[in-house]
């Protein structure tokens, strides 16, 4: 389970630059696609970071 959730943290954080560098390509959505590759990139950081520490219980 834990490499499951370290490659969807991986995708998540990956994924969130990417929509980073795609919001200046579309200044109509700018704001829309920043703020979701924000959400994106945290949600990649938090999961390792305190959900696994839970579940793991370490």
């Amino acid at each position: 389970m834990t490499v499951v959730t370290l490659i969807v943290s991986l995708v998540l954080f990956i994924g969130g630059m990417y929509l980073f560098g795609l919001a200046f390509q579309f200044p109509d959505f700018a704001t829309l696609i920043f703020a979701s590759g924000l959400v994106s990139v945290c949600l990649g950081v938090f999961i390792p970071l305190q959900l696994l520490r839970h579940v793991d219980g370490a």
